[in-house]
């Protein structure tokens, strides 16, 4: 006993020793702590695992396999390999020859490129799929879908030569979606190791390559899994080590991290555009990026936002329109970038000037006391935002960070006192180092400047580096901060007209019932409103109101179309009558409620949210708001204005669509498919704009706002029931009875008669982007709208089979469903992707083949089990109990589809109605060949 009393005294004396020297253990080299129940471990082989519980969605579990190893490391003669090999995971392994993984996958529900996908990158390759959970087994099988992945792809000389074609057309339609690109990479490792790789590497790919690629870097050593979702963190633990604990250590050679490294000077590119009215520069200066590992690492990116703060701070008090943002970019670089625009080069230059005098000028002089003290106070207040709940597929991409960089994001509000603290203590100097280090000389500055020739004139690189030393010699005074005072906002007082009781009356009532099997009431008034009830369990305690009648601007004449058709803007303009407008605004921000009014081709409505315990105040604030909105004359007078400025101006959307074929081709499909109807025009001649009234406005606002004879009222949140449905029940009681039931008036509107055929031209040398359209009417109502997505679907599945894995013509072939049940229900479908110009007459026969052969043939039963068992599960993940906007939006579309409640609340059993029969014969109906429409975007044949 005395032996280990005398050794606990050695442990406690050794631990404060160590302590007292070295303070080792401080917040600053502590890990930042990972999320609450989050598992993160390491098997002997080297391979990392992260697990951790998540009922964001319910019954679903993520699953990935993330490699630190991408295109980056390969080899001259390897381009594109690490992309291709990506390509190769789906085309067979171990357990799952052929297209196996795909088809077991989908077999639960999980549709390709959607639930099931991946990428590749400079410095990863990541694998990602979903499973529900309602089986254990299939998590089982899951992890054995990773292990394949990382061991057992089978890569075939034949299957590489099919998959050839798939690439090469994903290549051709690639966009890396900035202009500016070159400019920002550079002439580096990453500019000439893009993972697509060229039309030249693709072709030339073998098996060999790819098997020597996949040996060396697919290793336990480079690899983590991540599972995240609906699970037992402990039991989905010891499967983890039972299939992959086994998997032989592989010592890598050869594996490096590459830096993004500039050369040193400016290098400049342009891009002109006769569109903008304004000319634009991005001055980008590259810096080491911080990787967030630490509390001291995550202090000192802290500095860097508080820098960047200031350094705005200062643009903003001197009056220039210019800002500075700080973001990661590629690799290790983070891009510190200036937004510089102006009306010419000219004006460009001189803001140069100004922005690297002001830098000079922080670096020399710093920062004051309370100008400083304001900033930090401000990050202070940032350290209690943190992000502690999200989705599964939002845990994984954080996992991602994790297992590539190390970045590890803040969860909890541990050592914010230390940090605070910190925050405090940073002085101006060190700031000054940090902007010297930034700012100091002109090296590594990339140049991005968008200009209109016909406005603004070209610059150079040796003009932005003159104005840039010209900033460095102009002289600065002593900078001045004048602080500015914050007005003291005094609480605005709720109008006692807002707060005031509702008294409950069942006399409103016609009819109330609850839907079972959607947990939805519903409840009709006497006067013909409808109110649908959905709570949920948001943890964010709001109540979100959303009405909807027929009606919209189809109730409106030719004539009067250019004179109303602006309604909803202009009441948006004011308040309401009983208030001023300042103190309504400040009202709206200081209870955090919202009123917007909604007027579409066929719809008008409001939507009015606030938190929950708010209820009484936003039923009043509503019923205020549609009966008696203020009307401000002198602002909409200011807005006629605005409008007769521009009388006789060719609008800028006009001049891009005249200019580019792609909107062109979509503007004619919204034409011919309906989808831009209109019983009139906008007002365009000075006489339509003068004859705008505002008092006329307001009535027929009122007209239509204030009738709720076929009002729906859909209500989303996490509500008190009871309060909700007696004050909705009240207010929207107190809107008069009227004989006219809310409807509409609808344009003349027939489908084209016969298909046709039209071409638009295409700047891309052998490139072809097609639209076929498949369109007609159908009898409004759920059985037909999933039918309808059913026919997608199949179709969709022989797209992805023939055109693609069989034929190897396309890479991404879509089949798009557009379809309204009300006022008028009609659909059209859409099946479109870019291919090789030569081959564009055999991907027509084969759309061909593949439409008559789902019309004459039935589906398999498997197929279409899989199919039924996807749309379950979509429809699970998306309308769960903590979905309060996907409650809102799913209510309000299948309504205005023209579905009912009780066949949402028989969704299931509806949906395993449909037999193959059933199918076969919807795809002779809305598959009408005779009534196909084509339309091509059509390059030149390549030589």
């Amino acid at each position: 006993m005395n032996m280990l009393r005398c050794l606990f005294t050695v442990c406690l004396l050794g631990m404060f020793f160590s302590m007292a020297k070295g303070q080792t253990v401080t917040p600053a080299n502590e890990l930042i702590a990972l999320p609450e129940g989050t598992v993160y471990k390491q098997l002997p082989n080297g391979l990392h695992y992260v697990i951790k519980q998540n009922d964001m969605p319910g019954h679903k579990v993520e699953f990935r396999l993330i490699l630190r190893a991408g295109s980056i490391l390969q080899t001259e003669k390897e381009g594109g390999v690490a992309h291709f090999l990506e390509h190769m995971a789906f085309n067979g392994t171990e357990h799952f020859p052929n297209k196996g993984i795909v088809e077991y996958l989908e077999s639960l529900g999980v549709k390709y490129g959607f639930g099931i996908n991946a990428f590749t990158g400079f410095d990863r390759t990541i694998y990602m799929f979903s499973i529900p959970t309602d089986r254990p087994e299939d998590l089982d099988r899951g992890l054995l879908i990773l292990k394949d992945w990382l061991t057992g792809i089978q890569i075939r000389p034949e299957q590489v030569e099919r998959e050839k074609g798939v690439i090469l057309e994903e290549a051709r339609g690639y966009d890396t979606g900035d202009p500016f690109y070159d400019v920002k990479v550079g002439g580096t490792r990453y500019s000439e190791r893009m993972p697509l790789g060229t039309a030249e590497e693709i072709k030339s790919m073998t098996a060999e390559k790819l098997e020597n690629f996949y040996r060396k870097w697919y290793v336990p050593e480079l690899a983590t899994i991540v599972v995240v979702g609906d699970l037992n963190v402990g039991e989905m633990e010891g499967k983890i080590k039972e299939v992959f604990g086994g998997v032989p250590a592989v010592k890598t050679t050869g594996y490096k991290e590459y830096p993004l490294e500039y050369t040193e000077k400016v290098a400049y590119q342009e891009m002109q555009d006769t569109l903008i009215t304004r000319s634009a520069l991005e001055l980008i200066l590259p810096k080491v990026t911080t990787v967030q590992s630490t509390y001291g690492d995550r202090l000192q990116k802290i500095k860097e936002r508080l820098l960047v703060s200031a350094v705005n701070a200062r643009f903003k008090a001197q009056g220039s329109r210019v800002s500075l943002s700080d973001n990661w970019y590629l690799s290790d670089k983070d891009h510190l970038v200036f937004s510089i625009d102006g009306e010419h080069g000219t004006e460009i230059k001189g803001k140069i000037v100004e922005v690297v005098s002001t830098l000079k000028q922080i670096r020399e002089q710093g920062f004051c006391e309370p100008e400083l003290a304001r900033l930090k106070e401000n990050a202070i207040k940032q350290l209690g935002k943190i992000y502690a709940v999200k989705s599964s597929e939002q845990w994984c991409e954080d996992f991602a960070d994790l297992a590539i960089s190390g970045e590890r994001y803040v969860t909890d509000t541990l050592h914010n006192s230390w940090l605070a603290s910190q925050i405090r203590g940073i002085e101006s100097k060190e700031l000054q180092a940090l902007a010297s280090k930034w700012f100091g000389r002109l090296s590594h500055v990339r140049a991005a400047y968008h200009y209109n020739p016909l406005k603004g004139e070209k610059l150079t690189e040796k003009e932005i580096q003159t104005s840039w030393e010209e900033g460095e010699k102009a002289s600065c005074g002593v900078y001045e901060y004048v602080v500015e005072e914050e007005e003291e906002r005094e609480k605005v007082d709720v109008p006692e007209f807002l707060v005031r009781k509702f008294t409950p009356s069942r006399q409103l009532i016609a009819s109330e019932r609850v839907i079972d099997g959607l947990d939805v009431k519903e409840i009709c008034l006497t006067n013909g409103a409808r109110i649908i009830l959905k709570r949920t369990k948001d943890e964010d305690r709001q109540i979100t109101l959303t009405a909807f009648a027929k009606g919209g601007a189809s109730v409106l004449t030719p004539e009067n179309y250019p004179l109303l058709e602006g309604v909803a803007g202009y009441m948006e303009m004011g308040g309401i009558e009983k208030m001023d407008y300042d103190s309504y605004c400040e009202m709206l921000a200081q209870e955090e409620m919202a009123f917007s009014v909604t007027f579409e081709p066929y719809w008008h409505g409001w939507i009015a949210m606030a938190p929950a315990d708010k209820i009484t105040e936003l039923c009043h604030l509503v019923y205020e708001k549609c009966f008696y909105p203020e009307k401000r004359y002198e602002d909409f007078e200011d807005a006629k204005q605005d409008v007769l400025a521009s009388v006789g101006q060719e609008t800028v959307l006009s001049k891009m669509l005249k200019s580019a074929p792609d909107r062109q081709m979509a503007a004619r499909i919204d034409k011919l498919m309906g989808n831009s109807l209109a019983t009139g025009k906008m007002a365009e001649s000075r006489e339509e704009i003068e004859a705008m009234n505002l008092d006329d406005i307001a009535d027929f606002y009122r007209q239509l706002y204030t009738n709720p004879n076929g009002l729906v009222c859909v209500v989303c949140g996490n509500f008190d029931m009871n309060e909700v449905e007696r004050d909705l029940v009240a207010a929207l009681g107190m809107f008069p009875a009227q004989e006219k039931v809310n409807d509409w008036v609808l344009p003349k509107f027939d489908y084209p008669e016969g298909g046709f055929r039209e071409i638009f031209p295409n700047e891309n040398e052998g490139q072809t982007i097609f639209d076929y359209l498949y369109y007609g009417n159908y009898e409004a109502g759920l059985r037909n709208s999933l039918m309808l997505k059913l026919v997608r679907d199949v179709v969709r599945n022989r797209l992805l089979s023939v055109l693609r894995e069989q034929e190897s013509l396309l890479y991404s072939p879509y089949m798009l469903l557009y379809y309204k049940g009300l006022p008028r229900a009609g659909y059209y479908f859409d099946i479109n992707a870019s291919v090789d110009t030569k081959n564009m007459g055999k991907v027509d026969q084969l759309l061909k083949e593949i439409i008559r052969d789902v019309q004459e043939n039935e589906v398999d039963e498997k197929e279409l089990a899989a199919l039924q068992r996807s749309f379950v599960v979509t429809r699970r993940e998306v309308v769960n109990d903590y979905a309060t906007a996907e409650w809102k939006k799913y209510l309000m579309g299948a309504l205005r589809d023209g579905e009912t409640l009780e066949d949402l609340a028989r969704y299931e059993e509806i949906l395993y109605s449909i037999t193959p029969a059933d199918l076969k014969d919807a795809c002779r109906e809305y598959l009408d060949m005779e009534r196909c429409g084509v339309l091509l975007m059509q390059g030149k044949e390549s030589e």
